[in-house]
């Protein structure tokens, strides 16, 4: 009960404070008694409501609470209406995937798949759950991610970057043989040209997978694009 009079200055913190403790008997006090506040005095909105939850689960998820990822996680689901509810949801995601909780990334796979938002997790301009869980060596982490490949879009133009970069030439391999089935239509030598991932690109021209084509396409969308380490390569 103690955190309640730090809720009625600075909810945002004594969410995440609380969330550290992975105790959900605490959270659901400072939660509901948080949401009253918020509602009565402060005349907040449920954004901003979900924003405080999205991030006591997202430090949860860095430290292994899985019980109050899931609490969290089911509050989130009862006291947020609006349209992007879920936006958010990809942090938490990411949290668990960088620090190596499976069981987290799980039930977070899980949750968005049942709610049908499993779109959020493929980021398009920025690291997704996959590349954290490559940068931080979680290799189970990083087989499950692969295997839901047809529910979520990675963005594997970055997560083969990596995986270049720190000379795993069997998950590039598998990255860029996955590739193909993440898009439409596309070559990634071109996305990868245009992105100015040159070291995903270096490793490519050197496993056979150039080709006339695909070389002068990848060469324009770095010209385009402005890839200069691309371009110099």
């Amino acid at each position: 009960m103690k955190h309640i009079d730090f809720f009625l200055t600075t909810r945002i913190e004594a969410v995440t404070e609380v969330a550290t403790l992975d105790d959900d008997r605490v959270l659901d006090t400072i939660v509901w008694e948080g949401i009253l506040v918020v509602y009565g005095d402060l005349c907040d909105t449920p954004p901003n409501i979900r924003d405080a939850l999205l991030k006591a689960a997202s430090l949860a998820a860095e430290n292994g609470h899985q019980t109050t990822v899931e609490y969290v996680v089911e509050v989130i689901d009862e006291v947020s209406y609006t349209y992007n509810k879920y936006e958010g949801m990809k942090e938490v995601l990411q949290g668990g995937a960088s620090h190596g909780h499976l069981n987290i990334v799980k039930f977070m796979v899980n949750h968005a798949l049942e709610k049908k938002y499993t779109h959020v997790y493929g980021a398009r301009n920025e690291p997704d759950a996959l590349t954290h869980a490559i940068l931080g060596q979680h290799n189970e982490i990083v087989e499950f991610l692969l295997q839901i490949v047809g529910e979520v879009s990675w963005n594997i133009a970055k997560p083969d970057d990596v995986a270049a970069s720190r000379h795993d030439e069997p998950l590039a391999e598998k990255l860029y043989g996955i590739y193909p089935g993440t898009v439409r239509t596309g070559d990634l030598l071109v996305e990868l040209a245009r992105r100015g991932y040159d070291q995903a690109l270096k490793y490519a021209y050197t496993s056979g997978h150039d080709n006339v084509e695909s070389t002068n396409a990848a060469f324009m969308a770095a010209a385009k694009w402005g890839s200069i380490d691309v371009l110099k390569f």
